[in-house]
């Protein structure tokens, strides 16, 4: 209903890829958002669980900010980034 709200059609409350997102935390506020860019668009439901489910991910994966920080905590932080990438990719490819 809070994706109709924004004008999304063909909502489907039972589609796997939405229950499989809902299960995994995201929140309806980024299905809204998700669905009002893809209203803006044009584009279908299946759309805007897709970007819902990539901005996910970005936030994930975005490395944190440096700002403030001196030149060996802003190397620290970058090389934290790094690490946390590489086994996220590791284990992706093991499961």
């Amino acid at each position: 209903m809070a994706m109709k709200s924004v004008g999304m059609a063909g909502v489907n409350p039972s589609n796997p890829k939405l229950t499989a997102l809902l299960e995994a935390g995201i929140t309806v506020a980024e299905l809204v958002a998700a669905a009002a860019d893809a209203v803006a668009k044009g584009k279908p439901f299946a759309y805007a669980l897709a970007t819902a489910e990539g901005r996910r991910r970005d936030a994930a994966v975005a490395p944190l900010p440096v700002a403030g920080l001196n030149k060996q905590e802003a190397l620290e932080a970058s090389n934290a980034a790094v690490v946390e990438r590489f086994l996220r990719k590791d284990q992706s490819v093991t499961h």
